[in-house]
C-alpha cells in the first residue's frame, strides 16, 4: 500500500503563501525562498509536478532515487515516473504526500501542484528504530 495522499486544491485565484509542515509546524515554503523549500526532519521531497522536476529530496533518498532513475533509462521505461518511483521507497505507515494544487490566470487558466512527501513520524524517530506507540501522544506544533 502506497502512502496516503492528501489533496489540496485552493479556490482559483488564491494563492499558498506558505506551506508548514503538518507533524512539527516547521515553515517548508515560502515566498521569501523562492523554490527553495527549508526542510524540516519530516521532509522527504519537494515535486513540482508542472516541470516534472524535484525541488528538494532528502539525502538518504536522492542515491536510491538516481539508481532507478538510471535502472528506468537503461531499460528504455519510457513509463517511469519520478514521483511514483519516490514513493516506492518510502515506508507504508506514518508517511503522507500533500498534493498542493493552485490555479491562475496566464495566457489562460493555469493550474500547478507542488507535492509535499512527509513522514510523520521523523527521521531521527526512524534511523533509531522507534516507531511511536499509538497511545504516546504526537508533539503539538510550534
Amino acid at each position: 500500500m502506497p502512502a496516503a495522499r492528501v489533496d489540496l486544491e485552493l479556490p482559483f485565484g488564491k494563492r499558498c503563501d506558505a506551506f508548514y509542515c503538518p507533524a512539527c509546524g516547521a515553515p517548508i515554503a515560502q515566498p521569501e525562498h523562492g523554490l527553495s523549500p527549508t526542510p524540516c526532519e519530516h521532509l522527504r521531497f519537494v515535486y513540482l509536478e508542472s516541470v516534472g522536476l524535484f525541488a528538494f529530496v532528502a539525502d538518504d533518498l536522492r542515491e536510491a532515487l538516481d539508481r532507478a532513475e538510471r535502472a528506468a533509462d537503461e531499460a528504455a521505461d519510457e513509463a517511469w515516473d519520478p514521483l511514483d518511483a519516490v514513493c516506492a521507497l518510502l515506508p507504508e505507515q506514518n508517511v503522507i504526500c500533500v498534493h498542493l494544487t493552485t490555479g491562475g490566470m496566464a495566457c489562460g487558466p493555469v493550474w500547478e501542484s507542488t507535492v509535499y512527501g512527509l513522514d510523520l513520524l521523523g527521521r531521527g524517530a526512524r534511523e533509531h528504530g522507534r516507531e511511536r506507540d499509538a497511545e504516546e501522544p504526537v508533539a503539538a506544533p510550534r
